[in-house]
């Protein structure tokens, strides 16, 4: 998710505009902060700390101080019709089809938006509730719309595909469960920077390789499916990883 509650930063500290040691906004200030011969020193050391997150935070920082005249959630929205885009691509794709890049390219472009609209909303200082209820909604729309895009493209199992989708979003529930239960953030597993990465290489080996499959006893399974079968064994070790997190949780609580 893009993370714009008001409670919770990016290094998980409560500092509204992350102005602590190893958060991603002292980061990107650096330069300001130290001279030129320790610059690189300071930076190096920053990001040892950071998570994946933290760091794509980091690097959409100066677009997100161009774009601080926009609001978050026109930002958060136009993630979302990107996203679905790329579900109706995928949708549309035959063996073989360019649309499978044009699905693949779209996800990108949708996971950096959406990124964007939490850092844009932190440096704009427009962090708020309601923001980030939004950031997680479209983000289950965009999930289901670009799996159910892929479950009825040509050479999928549909009904394969759709109970992983289901488990997708029951392992992206559990996250935010325990966000409002236990009032933390579980990146455990499978998440969406490994779920986006993850859709960008098949659709660029179901480009390349439309007639990739594997037979197994008696059951050929395609391109597609084999790409479902393995979103959902990331998504099912992610929610079990998830689980034991919210179990240590209750039991420090």
């Amino acid at each position: 998710p893009g993370n714009r509650s008001p409670a919770l930063m990016p290094d998980n500290r409560r500092d509204r505009m992350g102005r602590r040691d190893h958060g991603w906004y002292g980061i990107t200030h650096a330069r300001s902060r130290r001279g030129r011969s320790s610059r690189c020193d300071t930076i190096l050391a920053m990001t040892r700390n950071l998570t994946p997150k933290q760091r794509l935070d980091a690097a959409l920082a100066p677009l997100g101080r161009r774009l601080s005249g926009v609001h978050p959630d026109v930002i958060s929205v136009a993630a979302a019709v990107v996203g679905c885009a790329s579900g109706v691509a995928y949708a549309w794709a035959g063996s073989g089809s360019w649309l499978y890049l044009v699905g693949g390219v779209l996800v990108i472009v949708s996971g950096l938006l959406d990124g964007l609209d939490g850092v844009v909303a932190r440096l704009s200082g427009r962090t708020s509730r309601w923001g980030d209820f939004l950031d997680h909604f479209l983000d289950r729309v965009v999930e289901i719309a670009i799996l159910i895009g892929l479950a009825v493209s040509p050479g999928a199992t549909t009904t394969f595909g759709l109970v992983v989708a289901l488990v997708v979003v029951l392992n992206s529930y559990l996250g935010t469960q325990i966000h409002a239960s236990f009032e933390a953030r579980s990146y455990e597993g499978l998440g969406k920077a490994q779920f986006v990465v993850f859709l960008l290489i098949a659709s660029v080996v179901l480009r390349l390789q439309p007639d990739i499959a594997v037979d197994m006893a008696g059951i050929s399974a395609s391109g597609v499916d084999i790409a479902f079968a393995v979103i959902g064994v990331g998504s099912l070790l992610a929610i079990a990883q998830r689980l034991a997190f919210a179990r240590r949780l209750s039991r420090r609580s």
